[in-house]
């Protein structure tokens, strides 16, 4: 299987697991920190997205450029379907993303942004349906107030530093990160966890004892 393929069938199997699913499993591979953390929400309810990801990384700046958005279009020559954008902002004040970066973003097949900073065009983006996370929203726009410069270097998203090619999955609860050298390992025993669930859902539903519950399955 070419790498194209194997991308295309782990995020197919990945887009079928919740963000509480993976980090247990990380969790149980040792890996106690996974969640970007309760300030980067949905942008709209409903909003749930994974994928394989690529990263740009603004810096504050006061200066008007004659090009100050020339990163970000670099950033859309390296996209490919099925990527996830994770942008590390420059400032808490101004939106480093909107509705017509959305458009272009859809078109060149990215299926959603995660960002540590702010966005403009939120119904928009919500009509589009495409996903964004987010600390919030502002009116503002990032020319003169910061600027994109580093691609495909690793990110400081909230609480956590992202690589490219890492891998995320975001849903109501929250923003998870999958380091690349696991997420073969992560599917296969989240998969299994998610099996697990559904008995002991329905044990429980038969008013089984929670303990022995627990106790043959390990899992609550």
């Amino acid at each position: 299987m070419n790498s194209a393929n194997r991308e295309v069938e782990i995020n197919s199997r990945l887009a079928k697991l919740s963000s509480a699913l993976v980090s247990d499993v990380l969790d149980g591979l040792g890996v106690r920190e996974s969640f970007c953390g309760p300030q980067i929400r949905e942008l709209w309810q409903g909003a749930k997205v994974s994928g394989l990801v690529v990263t740009l990384k603004c810096y504050p700046t006061d200066q008007i450029v004659d090009d100050p958005y020339a990163g970000l279009f670099k950033l859309f020559k390296i996209i490919q379907p099925g990527d996830v954008i994770v942008i590390e902002a420059g400032d808490q004040v101004s939106g480093v993303w909107g509705e017509l970066l959305s458009v272009a973003a859809i078109a060149r097949g990215a299926v959603g942004v995660i960002t540590d900073g702010l966005v403009r065009d939120k119904d928009q983006i919500a009509e589009l349906k495409f996903p964004v996370f987010c600390s919030g929203t502002s009116p503002l726009d990032s020319s003169g107030r910061q600027i994109a410069v580093d691609l495909q270097q690793q990110v400081r998203c909230g609480q956590m530093f992202i690589k490219p090619k890492d891998w995320v999955v975001a849903d109501e609860l929250g923003v998870v990160v999958v380091p690349n050298h696991l997420i073969d390992s992560v599917i296969e025993k989240a998969e299994e966890k998610q099996r697990g669930e559904s008995t002991v859902r329905s044990e429980l539903a038969d008013g089984q004892d929670i303990s022995e519950v627990f106790a043959r399955h390990g899992i609550l």
